[in-house]
């Protein structure tokens, strides 16, 4: 919590874990005003196919204003180098705000992506990030005539979840 006195500003903190409380100490403390625009927050992907998505969120309500543009990454999986990077203006309806990358994307792969609202020069609002998502397989041309049933012969992003020869059956499962 924080307080006041009569010529300071005190900060006070303790951590807590399942051994009770302590006074841990913290490195590379910034003290700065709040950003003046909305964090981002409930962000979800729509209309996902091979190579696009369109990029959702909402803001987080009585904690500054919207934002007029947005800085937007993308990354893959397990990744923290962004494959996409662009600074947008995105469509608002309904309290929803989003925007559609189209061709960036490669089919069967996850992602994630990160929203920072652009409030001013030298005022951002705090960097929202999203579960990961993942974009659609190729589908597969029918009939699929296989000779040999094995992971090596499906279609790069289907996996072989189950085989079961005697019945002849085979289960498939993109990510």
């Amino acid at each position: 919590g924080a307080y006041k006195t009569e010529s300071s500003v005190c900060i006070v903190w303790y951590g807590v874990s399942s051994y009770g409380y302590s006074r841990p100490t913290l490195d590379n403390v910034m003290i700065a005003p709040a950003p003046s625009c909305a964090q981002a927050e409930n962000l979800s992907v729509t209309d996902v196919t091979q190579n696009d998505a369109t990029l959702n969120w909402a803001l987080v309500q009585g904690k500054g204003a919207a934002a007029e543009e947005y800085a937007i990454e993308v990354f893959l999986n397990g990744e923290e180098e962004a494959i996409v990077s662009e600074t947008v203006t995105p469509e608002v309806a309904d309290g929803v705000y989003s925007y559609t990358i189209e061709g960036e994307f490669n089919s069967g792969t996850g992602y994630y992506f990160t929203v920072k609202g652009l409030c001013g020069a030298d005022d951002e609002a705090v960097i929202a990030e999203s579960s990961v998502f993942y974009t659609l397989c190729d589908p597969f041309v029918l009939p699929l005539a296989l000779d040999t049933v094995t992971e090596t012969a499906l279609q790069p992003c289907w996996t072989m979840n189950d085989a079961d020869y005697l019945n002849n059956t085979v289960c498939l499962n993109s990510p």
